[in-house]
């Protein structure tokens, strides 16, 4: 029945006695709970008060293995798919900043700088208050890293407008202007266009994109 317990709960070992399956019914734990399985009929909250779903996580969720999906994906706090990447550029690197692949650094980048740069690769995400929604990376391997590069999704970017106004509905590629971007004319942009401007380039400087 209902009972507050404190301390740790080893479920595989209860009272003395080996347990293969343990039910409880209203138990609050303060402490640790370690089980080789656990079964819930109803809904966990993790972070929270409440479950309005199966699983309620309030807080940042590290998952180290493999995140196993069969249904649709619902991120309540974040605009964008990223994934982190290095810069090998030695300065500071500010969210909203245009990135191209290195191609002196295998599975890096650098600062874009040249115009119509097909090697363009995105946007860093996280400028203006839009926080990425998921982040992908691998720990100890060539593709960790540090910067999480939009790869899906709205994004703030900054941008020039070296090559005329932009409204909604150009096409982006990189500007002359280091780390930004400006609206993609011609026939130059083939491979070099990155994203599509979802407003004018404002007056702080940045451009609401879709990548």
């Amino acid at each position: 029945s209902a009972n507050t317990l404190i301390g740790d709960i080893d479920w595989d070992y209860i009272q003395g006695v080996e347990a293969a399956e343990v039910i409880f019914a209203g138990v609050s734990v303060n402490g640790t709970v370690t089980a080789n399985t656990v079964y819930v009929n109803d809904k966990i909250s993790i972070g929270g008060s409440t479950a309005d779903e199966a699983l309620s996580v309030t807080g940042t969720a590290n998952i180290s293995g493999n995140l196993v999906l069969g249904g649709s994906i619902n991120l309540n706090d974040g605009g964008d798919l990223a994934e982190l990447f290095d810069i090998t550029d030695s300065e500071t690197i500010e969210p909203g900043t245009v990135v191209s692949i290195d191609p002196n650094t295998i599975g890096k980048l650098k600062i874009s700088h040249t115009s119509y740069d097909s090697k363009v690769v995105g946007v860093v995400s996280g400028a203006n208050g839009i926080k990425p929604g998921l982040i992908m990376n691998q720990e100890d391997s060539i593709i960790e890293g540090t910067h999480p590069i939009a790869l899906a999704g709205r994004v703030w970017v900054k941008c020039s407008l070296e090559n005329g106004p932009i409204v909604a509905g150009d096409l982006l590629t990189t500007a002359t202007k280091k780390g930004h971007a400006m609206k993609s004319t011609g026939t130059k942009h083939h491979a070099a266009v990155f994203g599509k401007a979802m407003s004018s380039c404002e007056s702080n400087g940045y451009v609401l994109t879709f990548i």
